[in-house]
């Protein structure tokens, strides 16, 4: 869904403005969000149901409680129903810049974003879902540091149940460069230690690089 900015400034405003909130969404540790169903109609069938449809506990109680999810998920996801967005954040070395996450707070923000994924994926927000694969992409671009790649790939090999389309974003990233398609350094040495703890993974970067080359031929028959 794509909103002009003055919309996303007024649902921004909403968001902290429980007034004419009409549903409550809450964590399993006590935390609540007052949100409205109108703007969970936007977003997810499956919460507007909850929150709309007689048949359900959470219609009559006007509440759902998600239970066994980090409180930093379901406001992510609440904030993104309001702003297109979340502004999800460990507390690590510096806030917002991945790349300088501690190798613990990485994996702490990786497992974070696999929980918002899977968290997405239950009440059907598929632009979280695609927000979550996305970012390996992002990252994996945006480093300056060349070889934050290989801390990137060494922490998600670690991270259990990561997204397949985050893996994806790694198997590209590795097959651009091996093919000579990228410019910016890459740590050769780094990544095959990686590849060496993950075979699977080398596998599939040879794949998709055979994949990559058959295509040209053809593009070029």
């Amino acid at each position: 869904m794509s909103l002009s900015n003055d919309a996303l400034l007024e649902l921004g405003k909403l968001r902290h403005d429980h007034t004419l909130a009409d549903f409550t969404i809450a964590s399993s540790s006590g935390e609540e969000w007052r949100v409205h169903k109108l703007i969970l109609r936007l977003h997810s069938d499956v919460l507007y149901r909850m929150s709309t449809s007689a048949e359900f506990i959470e219609c009559q109680r006007g509440r759902v409680v998600i239970q066994e999810v980090d409180d930093r998920c379901i406001e992510a996801m609440v904030d993104f129903f309001y702003a297109g967005e979340s502004k999800l954040s460990v507390e690590s070395e510096e806030k917002g810049r991945v790349d300088k996450y501690t190798d613990e707070g990485l994996r702490e923000y990786l497992g974070l974003r696999r929980d918002l994924f899977q968290l997405a994926h239950m009440y059907n927000v598929k632009a979280i879902q695609d927000d979550v694969v996305h970012s390996t992409a992002f990252w994996l671009g945006q480093a300056a540091d060349p070889h934050f790649a290989v801390r990137l790939a060494s922490t998600m090999i670690d991270v259990e149940d990561l997204p397949e389309g985050m893996w994806e974003g790694l198997i590209d990233y590795c097959a651009r460069h091996m093919r000579g398609e990228e410019t910016e350094p890459y740590d050769v040495e780094g990544m095959l230690e990686v590849f060496e703890r993950r075979p699977q993974l080398a596998v599939a970067v040879l794949r998709r690089i055979a994949e990559k080359n058959e295509a040209d031929k053809e593009d070029d028959v």
